[in-house]
């Protein structure tokens, strides 16, 4: 089981990049993540499926940081010390997730999950 303190390198890049506070809500049997501060605009909101950790919402209140590139290097390393060979990024329908994947230069499908091979 996935333990939500494993993401605490990342929650804390972008606490401290964002200026904002994250609350966790955990899902169940440790398979959800999802930290927010609805009042900042900021969220990060993760899913463990299979093989994968996938990538369901990621906001930030201040952009062009550099927030989003980190989180995506950091995440990478995580997987690769927990055994994750992908990382996906869901539902390419909101405008948050839209900008994510086209700053990191990834393909994108509306409404289909873009993964990224972690080798």
């Amino acid at each position: 089981m996935i333990k939500a303190k494993s993401f605490k390198e990342i929650i804390k890049l972008i606490e401290e990049k964002d200026g904002a506070e994250l609350t966790l809500n955990e899902g169940l049997m440790g398979m959800s993540f999802h930290w927010n501060n609805y009042k900042e605009k900021t969220e990060l909101y993760l899913k463990i499926k299979n093989d994968r950790l996938v990538i369901s919402r990621i906001a930030f209140n201040h952009k062009r940081r550099g927030t989003g590139t980190q989180v995506l290097e950091l995440l990478k390393e995580w997987c690769r010390a927990n055994n994750f060979k992908y990382i996906a990024v869901e539902r390419a329908d909101t405008l948050s997730i839209v900008e994510f994947i086209k700053s990191m230069s990834l393909s994108q499908s509306i409404k289909k999950s873009t993964s990224i091979r972690i080798a």
